[in-house]
């Protein structure tokens, strides 16, 4: 049901990220911003803008300040339970009978998001150090 994509490490420290949309992911660190195109071999460029005003002109950034995730769409439904204390988080995954669960590595308490992209074709787990992203197939 999911194949995880080979995303190249592109920070440190991630500090927001948006819902992908059209095949790409913007994120940002507290030094740079990064477009990330999705697919077989996901490609990262470095943006010259300025992170902090560049995650913040996006309606959808998800990361260190909050954010709305997308948990359901097109029959696919993302659900877990992320407490700061422990090293992993739960992701369980459900599309109409079946379901998988995905053990997430956490390495910082701060905060954890889980999101489907709008068209329903990936889903993005994030903490700030570790971003994962799988296709459905």
């Amino acid at each position: 049901m999911l194949k995880k994509l080979p995303i190249p490490n592109f920070t440190e420290r991630l500090y927001g990220f948006t819902i992908p949309s059209a095949g790409k992911v913007y994120a940002c660190d507290h030094d740079e911003s990064f477009e990330i195109m999705l697919g077989e071999a996901p490609k990262i460029v470095v943006l010259e803008d300025n992170p902090y005003e560049f995650i913040g002109s996006f309606e959808n950034a998800l990361g260190a300040f909050g954010g709305k995730p997308i948990h359901q769409i097109n029959g696919i439904r993302v659900s877990y339970s992320f407490d700061g204390s422990e090293d992993y988080v739960a992701v369980v995954v459900s599309l109409e009978n079946s379901s998988e669960t995905i053990s997430f590595r956490t390495l910082s308490g701060d905060w954890f998001v889980a999101t489907l992209s709008v068209c329903g074709r990936y889903l993005v787990l994030a903490e700030p150090y570790l971003f994962e992203c799988y296709e459905f197939v």
